[in-house]
């Protein structure tokens, strides 16, 4: 491995400046699931036994550099790869890496980081996909037991921010599969559990360039706003300028809706996914976006989105009009 890039990241980690928390879920396993999700996979399986196994049909490419053998050795072509993939190599006691194309089979082993062997030769009826075997260093991870129940909710989730993705957990005997073609609509359903619902929940779909935006909303029987946002597949528990963009929409979208009945306002339920490549997080630390470019596109992408679905039908202004004059009680 690139000797750098190993001593910086073990190094680090030890030190706790890396990883703001020790442990499997934060780091490396759900880490290189969002890596294998931003190469395509459609498909990701993953096995719990002594270690972790995780296979998949994401497009991982092997690329061959003078500082070692890209992406899991040294930077690669692409920032995503050069921290997950990293990551994963420096952070593990043992790493086995095959990566089969429709003519190639390709084989990496590495301990602590150091690769003690590449091999290279033709594949023979093998699916075309990645297979990663990892055992997390106990010398650096303080926690590398998984809690089931929360291994399950988050594949849970990442299935319902991936539609049409299958994930599959394989803890001794039993095997559970998420999937659905439903995108965020089922998540939003979940959300919006604890609120009384005024009409039926709308989804908008809204892209530009990279930036693509997915979006369900209701109005409820009570003051407030309830907002849910992930950017890149990663909760946004501390929001940032994606959030503020939407918030100021629903101020808008409100406005729209009190030339019908002035003074009775609702809150909003709403949950929100975006996806770029671009979009960098404030910190790691804190879970936040900070970019005021990205407050104006949300604004204008959804406001226009949603004015547009609305005017284009009719039925969907008279139903939200309809029941937003209507006074629900509270459970």
């Amino acid at each position: 491995m690139c000797l750098l890039a190993l001593t910086f990241y073990r190094t680090q980690s030890r030190n706790g400046l890396v990883l703001s928390n020790l442990n499997v879920r934060g780091s490396q396993l759900f880490g290189m699931i969002l890596h294998l999700l931003h190469h395509g996979a459609t498909s990701i399986a993953i096995r719990v036994t002594d270690g972790f196994e995780i296979c998949s049909d994401a497009e991982i490419k092997l690329e061959q550099m003078q500082e070692g053998i890209a992406p899991f050795e040294c930077a690669p072509y692409d920032q995503h790869s050069l921290y997950m993939t990293l990551l994963l190599a420096a952070l593990s006691q043992n790493l086995s890496v095959i990566i089969t194309t429709d003519r190639q089979r390709q084989e990496l082993q590495y301990t602590h980081g150091i690769r003690n062997s590449y091999s290279s030769g033709d594949a023979h009826n093998e699916p075309p996909g990645i297979i990663l075997r990892f055992n997390p260093d106990r010398d650096i991870f303080t926690a590398t037991a998984m809690d089931p129940s929360r291994f399950k909710s988050s594949l849970f989730r990442l299935s319902r921010l991936n539609s049409g993705v299958r994930f599959s957990l394989s803890m001794g005997e039993e095997t559970q599969v998420f999937y659905t073609e439903n995108s965020i609509y089922d998540l939003f359903l979940e959300f919006s559990a604890r609120w009384p619902l005024v009409h039926a929940p709308i989804p908008f779909f809204f892209q530009e360039g990279d930036l693509r935006v997915e979006l369900v909303i209701a109005f409820h029987s009570g003051d407030g706003d309830h907002l849910l946002s992930y950017v890149n597949n990663a909760h946004t528990y501390n929001g940032g300028t994606h959030e503020e963009g939407l918030r100021q929409t629903f101020g808008r979208l409100r406005s729209h809706f009190t030339r019908i009945k002035p003074g009775h306002n609702r809150g909003v339920v709403a949950v929100m996914s975006l996806h770029s490549p671009s979009l960098i997080w404030g910190t790691l630390s804190t879970f936040k976006i900070y970019n005021s470019e990205l407050k104006r596109k949300v604004y204008q992408m959804v406001r226009k989105g949603m004015l547009a679905r609305i005017e284009e039908n009719p039925e969907v202004a008279a139903e939200i009009g309809q029941w937003i004059k209507v006074d629900l009680p509270e459970d």
